[in-house]
């Protein structure tokens, strides 16, 4: 029987026994009157006495009868109080934690449907900054408990953890990888490393810890097959991978980076990690590559980072030299944090259909700031220091029209004295957000049409509340502006 079915008969019977009780007390009132009347019937005039006891005895009646029906209704009260009194603390938590294990399960489901939609299910990661626990899988769950995964990463991509590793002693010649798994690279070799794993889910992780590696003719790391390749460094490394001289081809896939790969690489760590290429480029990916973590200083003549697929930066420090484009991919560059310091002889971030920034603190001095076909600037604080255009929309691809757009962060653009425009599209301009300082003769350059409605733009020091083409003669005062005069060194 159930609590509240223990209530309510203890309840009844308790209105009962008052019941009783009460009647019983009226008997006995009746009684006694009936003696007293009798007694007085002796000693008194009977007619007034019994009207008298008469009018007693209503009296006494009407008041128990009132009294009866009060402690009823009392009763009653304490009955629907006792059913309707709320949960006690023990119940609360066990309601609570089931509907805990309820959400928990269902958000498990659908996180699993997600992993199974994304392809990658075949690599899992804790996440856990004092892990040393490395997976081997990527999931596409957008949140975790330790990092939120922003689209176009997977948790691994942000995992810098390792275990379960095998050890690489490096002293000389090549070593070439041939099963999925983790592996500790240390010491000094001229040579190459080479990753050949060819299975379509299989994944490498290379730790770096104090690596000095360097090449005269090829890459000193070749990803030539892999579904993906983790380069990891640990905690306070600093590793030193090179290209001194000239590429000598000894396969189909034209070599021209000091890492190269023609499979999907992730950087990430706690150390440092240097790339030099004197005669060719300094990372290259034939497919995706992203930056979640660590330090790099890269050094090419030609691109510092390379891909022709999606170049994804999510955190780091970067600091680029190159004697072409900085940051180069020939489908998508998308930066969403990190630090990058990018000193370019050609352009700063270029990008053939599409730029994104979402935030980050950028700094660029290059001929070109920023070209794509679609430039949008959403975030992040950036400083241009540009020789030709600042920022460029232009058709690289045909299957967009040339935008640039910029809705929030802090940009500022100093351009050079002469021909040079600081906003330039082939297509459209709109500044819906953020706050723009711009330091030009040219400000703005537009085919399609412009327009500000948000945010707050400044032209050499003067705030501007509407766009003017320099292709339409414009605003020709603001002539003192310009940063570093003189042309691209």
């Amino acid at each position: 029987m159930n609590e509240r079915n223990k209530i309510q008969q203890n309840t009844k019977h308790n209105v009962h026994l008052r019941g009783e009780y009460i009647m019983n007390s009226i008997k006995e009132k009746m009684n006694g009157n009936a003696n007293r009347i009798s007694e007085g019937n002796v000693k008194s005039d009977k007619g007034q006495q019994s009207k008298s006891v008469i009018s007693q005895q209503t009296k006494i009646v009407l008041t128990l009868i009132i009294v009866l029906l009060m402690s009823i209704g009392l009763m009653a009260c304490g009955n629907s109080n006792a059913e309707s009194k709320p949960a006690s603390k023990s119940e609360k938590i066990t309601s609570e934690s089931s509907n805990e294990k309820e959400q928990a399960s269902e958000a498990s489901t659908t996180n699993n449907a997600q992993a199974s939609e994304d392809g990658e299910g075949n690599e899992t990661s804790t996440l856990e900054s004092s892990s040393n626990s490395a997976s081997a899988t990527d999931s596409t769950i957008v949140t975790t408990s330790a990092v939120v995964v922003p689209d176009g990463f997977t948790e691994r991509d942000f995992d810098i953890g390792y275990s379960d590793y095998e050890t690489l002693t490096m002293t000389g010649g090549s070593v070439t990888i041939t099963e999925a798994g983790s592996y500790l690279l240390t010491g000094e070799m001229e040579g190459q490393i080479v990753v050949d794993v060819p299975g379509t889910e299989d994944k490498v992780q290379l730790i770096l810890d104090n690596v000095t590696l360097t090449n005269d003719s090829s890459a000193a790391i070749y990803v030539l097959n892999a579904d993906k390749v983790f380069f990891t460094t640990t905690e306070g490394s600093v590793n030193q991978i090179s290209t001194t001289g000239s590429f000598v081809q000894t396969d189909e896939n034209e070599v021209d980076g000091a890492i190269f790969s023609k499979a999907d690489i992730v950087f990430n760590g706690s150390g440092k990690l240097t790339v030099t290429c004197n005669q060719g480029h300094a990372i290259v990916s034939k497919d995706d590559l992203k930056i979640t973590s660590g330090t790099y200083e890269l050094e090419a003549s030609g691109k510092g980072l390379s891909a022709n697929d999606l170049i994804g930066i999510a955190g780091g420090d970067i600091t680029i030299t190159a004697g072409d484009d900085a940051i180069n991919a020939e489908t998508e560059v998308h930066i969403i944090d990190g630090n990058l310091n990018l000193d370019a002889m050609d352009d700063g971030i270029h990008a053939d259909a599409i730029l994104t920034v979402d935030g980050g603190t950028i700094i660029i001095d290059a001929t070109e700031g920023m070209e794509s076909t679609v430039v949008t600037l959403n975030d992040g604080d950036i400083n241009i220091a540009a020789y030709d255009d600042g920022i460029n929309a232009t058709q690289k691809v045909t299957d967009y029209t040339p935008t640039l757009e910029i809705n929030g962060g802090n940009i500022t653009v100093s351009m050079s004295a002469g021909d040079t425009d600081a906003l330039d599209s082939n297509g459209y301009l709109y500044i819906n957000g953020g706050v723009v300082n711009i330091n030009a003769q040219f400000p703005f350059d537009y085919d399609y049409g412009g327009e500000i409605t948000g945010g707050e733009v400044y032209v050499n020091g003067q705030q501007v509340t509407e766009l003017y083409n320099a292709m339409m003669g414009g605003h020709g005062g603001f002539m003192g502006g310009g940063g570093p005069g003189g042309g691209r060194p």
